[in-house]
């Protein structure tokens, strides 16, 4: 009887110790992180730059309930609304008989690590528009603001918000 009971306060004890402490987020795994990051957003404007509307479609988060375009889905761009993946999926399908390539140029890019699985990466830049015919506009000033989530091994984009305008960038 003394050693079940010595057994059994053993078992309490054990059970309500601390757990044991995470494994620490170093300043290199922030960095790495933010590589990893800056990787997945280059590889994404190369995927739009090339009208590879897959790749760029598999850059987003594979949630369709957890994402800026889930069903429902929001994809606002001239004052109109577009309710589902399919529809922006659709709408920039479109873009391909109009343009033959839209390139992002970042000049200054922030990172801020949240945590080994999340970040929010904020860049201002310029960018342009190659037409079906060929003619390109002149460059334009944009900021691009993204919130990045690990799932698995790859980076997805969960929410992106970009803003530009149209007037030329002087010089």
């Amino acid at each position: 009887m003394r050693h079940a009971a010595l057994v059994a306060l053993l078992l309490v004890t054990a059970c309500q110790a601390p757990p044991p402490p995470a494994p620490e987020f170093t300043d290199a795994d922030r960095q790495a992180v933010a590589d990893e990051v800056s990787q997945a957003s280059q590889d994404w404007m190369a995927a739009w730059a090339r009208n590879d509307i897959d790749a760029t479609m598999a850059t987003l988060v594979d949630d369709p309930e957890a994402y800026f375009v889930g069903d429902p889905g929001v994809w606002v761009n001239n004052l109109s609304f577009t309710p589902t993946v399919e529809e922006v999926r659709a709408g920039w399908e479109t873009l391909k008989e109009t343009r033959s390539a839209s390139r992002m140029f970042p000049s200054q890019e922030s990172i801020a690590v949240l945590s080994p699985d999340h970040a929010v990466q904020v860049w201002v830049g310029e960018w342009n528009v190659t037409d079906a015919e060929g003619v390109t506009t002149p460059n334009a000033r944009m900021t691009a603001t993204f919130v990045w989530v690990r799932q698995g091994a790859e980076w997805r984009m969960l929410h992106w918000t970009q803003h530009w305008t149209r007037t030329p960038v002087e010089g």
